[in-house]
């Protein structure tokens, strides 16, 4: 009978721990880093393995601003995608700081709100004009 109300105990307690990360959540509240650190910003594009980059701290200002307030909703399917649209990394100097994609961070799936790709297409294509 002890052992059952330890594990009653304990599936109770991992409820509210999966409970607690499924609040929304900003880039502000990933990224460890100060956002105004960053030097660099790099869009790859899954559909056709392009990359572009910035180092322009207008541009990477203006992207940060623009995408700062935007939830991500922790999706009830937590289940393995494969693909995305579009992956995007964080540099300081050299170092990649921070990396996610629209619909997945820190191995997390999630929805935005608003939807964060068309900010993220319109930046792209900024940068491939740079």
């Amino acid at each position: 009978m002890k052992r059952v109300h330890s594990l009653v105990v304990l599936i109770c307690l991992l409820m509210a721990l999966t409970s607690c990360n499924s609040k929304p959540m900003t880039i502000v509240d990933f990224y460890e880093g100060s956002l105004e650190n960053i030097t660099e910003i790099s869009i790859l594009d899954g559909r056709t393995g392009e990359e572009v980059r910035t180092v322009d701290s207008a541009v990477i200002d203006a992207f940060l601003q623009d995408i700062q307030s935007i939830q991500f909703v922790p999706e009830k399917d937590q289940s393995a995608r494969e693909g995305y649209l579009y992956s995007i990394r964080f540099f300081e100097g050299d170092s990649e700081t921070f990396r996610f994609t629209p619909i997945e961070v820190e191995g997390n799936y999630y929805e935005t709100e608003p939807d964060i790709h068309p900010v993220i297409s319109q930046y792209a294509e900024e940068f491939s004009l740079e």
